[in-house]
């Protein structure tokens, strides 16, 4: 099974014993270990990745613009007549009242609708007009004015009307182009950081035999092993990247992680308000008020991104979505197991918004401060950059050392494109604040 975002060379090899040869000891990691302590650190060989000349790299995004805006007032002349709830002909002049900021995605020739969310009077609660007239910038008095080209109706007053968007544009034959609208991208930013594990034996401990094996090769094993971890827990838990000067004088870079980076879609179960209880699914009627609620913060993590998201979660995670999923009335949700590629498993949980690929974080489960977290990835928005890829450096002891010392470097980091696709859902399983 395919997740969206993540692609292997070794899918291309021509020749198939070739084609499952690690080439880099990230795939390594990843073919040894799919479902070991470092998962996210083993797909980054499949995620899209890009090498750096330089430990600040940049990226720019531009997400597609909304042309919407909040209205602060509806009038019928140049803002003193506020509207009142009475009709409304169609070809009147009517005047939006806007921010300056939220003016700037208009201009003559847009249609425009109108529309009052919080009313159920369907004949009321939305109008069209056409924008007949350049904008007017004039701070928080900012405004269009045009006209309605809805038929004629009863309006709602104009505190009701509370939001407004581009519905496409009119313009008269022979008429000129008009005015361009351009929106300019974000800049962000990120630091490659230095991992480093090491691993050394005397000359003598080199030759003598143990019962247990080689005791080189499996320090080999075990450092890559741990600097895999350390790498995994800086991509989860570094927040905003740092910098700052090393003991030798020398840039030490902290690489921002995924913490870092994801600021919108953030919840935890434990401070959730109108839940309807305050425990986590004892009965049929909890399961079901949590159930809604989940469903809520699901549906808006899908309204971004890909229709296919990894959620890597601790085992509190999981036991607490099984718990919820066994006292549901009737089968509203469905989970099943499925393997990924190389071996990579995980739990698929079906929801009207899209397909959440739950994974067992062995290092989430393994600490309770994180065993019922999960965070929420859309792997098509992460690359993995380095200045250095994961490379093992034999031979590092010093020239008179009775031994060898070798380690494992790698200095990399993550771009995380449109934080908004991707989430951290915290406390699943405590009890609600309400």
């Amino acid at each position: 099974m395919a997740i969206q975002g993540l692609r292997g060379s070794t899918s291309f090899g021509a020749d198939a014993s070739l084609a499952r040869r690690p080439e880099n000891w990230r795939e390594m990691i990843l073919s040894l270990y799919p479902n070991g302590s470092a998962p996210l650190t083993a797909i980054t060989s499949l995620m899209k990745s890009q090498s750096t000349d330089d430990p600040i790299y940049h990226w720019f995004e531009k997400e597609m613009p909304l042309q919407n805006a909040t209205v602060t007032g509806i009038y019928s002349d140049a803002l003193s007549t506020a509207w009142t709830a009475a009709s409304k002909t169609q070809g009147a002049s009517v005047w939006i009242k806007m921010s300056a900021a939220d003016v700037t995605n208009f201009k003559l020739g847009h249609i425009v609708t109108v529309s009052a969310p919080a009313s159920g009077v369907i004949a009321s609660n939305r109008f069209q007009m056409l924008i007949n007239a350049a904008p007017t910038v004039n701070g928080a008095s900012s405004y269009v004015t045009g006209v309605i080209i809805s038929a004629t109706f009863t309006s709602l007053a104009s505190a009701a009307y509370t939001a407004v968007v581009v519905s496409g544009s009119a313009y008269p034959e022979g008429d000129t182009s008009g005015v361009s609208i351009a929106y300019d991208p974000t800049e962000y930013s990120n630091y490659t950081q230095i991992f480093r594990d090491s691993l050394e034996a005397t000359r003598t401990g080199k030759k003598t035999r143990l019962r247990t094996g080689d005791a080189v090769a499996q320090a080999k094993k075990e450092a890559l092993e741990l600097h895999a971890v350390g790498m995994e827990r800086a991509f989860f838990f570094n927040g905003p990247k740092y910098t700052t000067t090393g003991s030798n004088n020398q840039p030490l870079r902290i690489t921002a992680g995924l913490r870092g980076f994801i600021s919108t879609n953030k919840w935890d179960y434990r401070a959730a308000t109108g839940v309807g209880n305050t425990n986590w699914c004892t009965t049929a009627a909890e399961s079901s008020q949590t159930y809604r609620w989940l469903m809520g913060v699901l549906e808006q993590i899908f309204r971004f991104g890909g229709q296919e998201k990894l959620g890597f979660c601790g085992s509190g995670t999981l036991l607490a979505i099984q718990q919820m999923i066994s006292l549901l009335p009737g089968t509203q949700i469905t989970i099943s197991p499925t393997t990924m590629a190389y071996g990579f498993k995980v739990l698929e949980l079906v929801t009207p918004f899209g397909a959440l690929l739950l994974k067992n974080h062995p290092l989430f489960t393994a600490d309770a401060a994180f065993r019922n977290d999960m965070v929420v990835l859309d792997t098509q928005y992460l690359v993995y950059r380095y200045v250095d890829d994961t490379k093992y450096l034999p031979n590092r002891q010093a020239n008179d050392l009775d031994g060898e010392k070798s380690e494992y470097l790698t200095e990399c980091g993550l771009e995380v494109h449109f934080e908004k696709a991707h989430a951290i859902i915290n406390g699943l399983g405590f009890g609600a604040a309400s």
